[in-house]
Formats: C-alpha cells, sequence, structure tokens
C-alpha cells in the first residue's frame, strides 16, 4: 500500500506543476495583449492616406470621366465632366467634393406649352420644317397651313420644347471641346433645334453623338452657354420626324366581321381573285362559308380567309406624299395601276366593348 501511496501523491504534485504552469502562460498573454494593444492603435492612427489619381496609375496623370471620346494625335483625353485641380508628383492632398465631376441632373428650360411660337428642326440627312402654332393651340407646317400637324406629333414637339432638361453637365470650359466638335458630333449636328417663343426669346440647341459607354444619353449644347451636356436621348427621339410624318393622315375604317367580298383586279380592270361569302355576315357559319369566284369557283380554306379578314382589318396608310393629282399619279404609277384591291363590307353597324364585354 505505501507504493500506490506515494503514486498517488507524485501524481497530484505534477498535475498541481502543470496548472501553475498553465495559469502562468495565460497571465502572460493577458499582459502581452494589454502592452501592445494601445500601441497597436496608435500606429493604425497615424497612417496618412496616399492620394490615388482614379484612371491612371501615376499620380502625375490627369483622369478622364467615362463616356468621352479621346483625343485622335495622343490616344489621351483632356476633357473633364468638371473643373478639376491638376495632379502632380508631389500633391498629396486629397481631392474634394468640389473637385469632382458634376453628375446632377437639372433643368435648362421651364415653359408652358402656350408659350411655344414656332419650332424649327433639322435632322442630318433629311429636309428641314418648321412648325407655327396659331391662336387655337393648332400647330401648321409652314408654307401649308391648310392642315394640322398630326395631334400627337404635335404634342411630341410641345412636350419637348417646353422642358428642356439635362442628364449632368460635362465641363463648362468651352475650350475643353470647342477644337474638338467632331468627337462629340457637333462638328455636323445630328440634330438643331430652334425655338422660337411668344416674348420674342429663342432658344437654340445641337444635339450630337450618343455618348459610348453610357445607355440613351447624347452630347448637347446650347446657343449662349458655354458648357458641354449630356443629355437623354430620348429628346433626339422626338425631334426625330420626318417632313412628311407630319402630314395628319385618314386611315380607312375597314371592319373585317362586316366583309363580305374581296376582289382583286388586274391593269385591265378584270377580274384576277375573288373571295365571296356564301350566305349572310349574320349566319352562324359566316367566318368559314365562304368560296372563290374568281379565277375559278372553289370551296375557300377557312384559315386563309380569317387572315385576309385580319390583314384587312389591320390595313393602315403610311405617310403623306402629295396631293392626288393626275400628275402625281401618273408620276407613281397610279393613273395605270398593276392591281387594284376591293373590300366591300355588308350594310350594318360595329362597336367596341370593353375587356368586361360592357
Amino acid at each position: 500500500m505505501q507504493p500506490v501511496e506515494k503514486k498517488r501523491k507524485r501524481t497530484w504534485k505534477h498535475g498541481r506543476g502543470l496548472s501553475v504552469a498553465a495559469a502562468f502562460v495565460l497571465f502572460g498573454v493577458i499582459l502581452a495583449a494589454f502592452l501592445l494593444w494601445p500601441r497597436t492603435e496608435t500606429k493604425e492612427a497615424d497612417q496618412t492616406p496616399v492620394p490615388v489619381s482614379a484612371g491612371s496609375e501615376t499620380s502625375g496623370s490627369e483622369t478622364v470621366p467615362d463616356g468621352l471620346p479621346e483625343t485622335p494625335e495622343t490616344g489621351d483625353s483632356t476633357l473633364t465632366a468638371a473643373p478639376e485641380k491638376a495632379e502632380t508628383g508631389n500633391d498629396d492632398e486629397s481631392r474634394t467634393e468640389a473637385d469632382q465631376p458634376e453628375m446632377t441632373r437639372g433643368t435648362l428650360l421651364t415653359r408652358q406649352e402656350d408659350e411655344l411660337e414656332a419650332v424649327t428642326v433639322s435632322v442630318r440627312g433629311q429636309e428641314p420644317w418648321t412648325v407655327i402654332r396659331d391662336e387655337a393651340g393648332d400647330m401648321h407646317l409652314k408654307g401649308s397651313e391648310g392642315w394640322t400637324v398630326k395631334e400627337r406629333l404635335a404634342e411630341q414637339i410641345r412636350s419637348a420644347m417646353s422642358i428642356l432638361a439635362y442628364e449632368y453637365v460635362i465641363t463648362e470650359d468651352p475650350a475643353e471641346y470647342r477644337d474638338r466638335l467632331a468627337d462629340f458630333g457637333l462638328d455636323d449636328p445630328f440634330i438643331v433645334a430652334e425655338v422660337r417663343f411668344t416674348d420674342g426669346k429663342e432658344l437654340v440647341i445641337r444635339l450630337g453623338n450618343e455618348i459610348p459607354v453610357e445607355e440613351s444619353v447624347r452630347y448637347m449644347t446650347v446657343d449662349g452657354d458655354d458648357r458641354l451636356y449630356a443629355v437623354s436621348h430620348s429628346l433626339a427621339e422626338d425631334l426625330d420626324i420626318e417632313k412628311e410624318a407630319l402630314h395628319p393622315v385618314t386611315q380607312p375604317e375597314i371592319y373585317p366581321v362586316l366583309l363580305d367580298r374581296v376582289t382583286v383586279y388586274g391593269k385591265d380592270g378584270k377580274e384576277q381573285a375573288e373571295w365571296r361569302l356564301r350566305g349572310d355576315i349574320t349566319d352562324q357559319d359566316a367566318g368559314m362559308n365562304w368560296e372563290i369566284t374568281a379565277p375559278v369557283r372553289y370551296c375557300a380554306d377557312e384559315t386563309t380567309i380569317q387572315n385576309m379578314k385580319t390583314s384587312a382589318g389591320n390595313l393602315r396608310m403610311g405617310v403623306f406624299l402629295d396631293d392626288a393629282t393626275e400628275e402625281r399619279l401618273a408620276e407613281y404609277g397610279l393613273a395605270e395601276p398593276e392591281y387594284t384591291l376591293e373590300l366591300h363590307m355588308a350594310g350594318g353597324s360595329t362597336g367596341t366593348v370593353s375587356d368586361l364585354g360592357v
């Protein structure tokens, strides 16, 4: 029993020694962390930020905002989105907020639509046109006051020219772009719009190329304003109108449900083809009970008839070209047309219903 007792005491002594050693190690770790903590915090606080020039690996290069064309001669552009302080290799000062490019939307013009007097638009490669607003508020093409501009296009023009907004200012210094107008498509602008208001004031805007890396944004200048703007492409879409499209066009009223005969005549006036409804448009089988009567008599295909009636109902005139005088008809080959299409509709009335059937 004596050896066993000694062994137990020896084991306890070793365990107590290990516990004391572990306590000293833990205490040392805590003490070291406590002593080093203030020193590490001070070191981090003393760190000084190093200025970095965006878009360049060296601090001596000027930056160029995205979307601006490069100068062909050097491959670098000096045009900036806002006046910036030139950086040098010894400049350790960080940029302030005022030095950053101005990317704020703004409005150059806000007028009432009834203040518009005349608008002249020149689209590259198209014939320019001028519309004039009368006292009743209708717009007329200059030189053709006998008719009014299509209401949809008239409203489009009025809306575009009464409120002129921009996406952001690219630069306020004309020296940065006036010698490089071709780079922005402003030497031969895509669109030039001249607006005259009832108070005698005028406004001229010039729209250039689309900015390459941005979606639906164009370069724009305003006469009398030194700034170069980025403007939404929607302005160009609203003004990109061909002169002929301004003339109103009366669309034919064709109701597929009333069609009961379709005939095609040749140049000699003889029937080339004809389809007829067998029966009345009120019959239950009116949609399929058709026959071919020329050049031969035969039952008509139901799918063909439905497609033909749908196409007839969707028939729309394009743009106005000229008055249908004998001279003009002969010029366009319509004095003796190759084919003439005749759509016959049965007597009756039509109406429309809402999605609820009312």
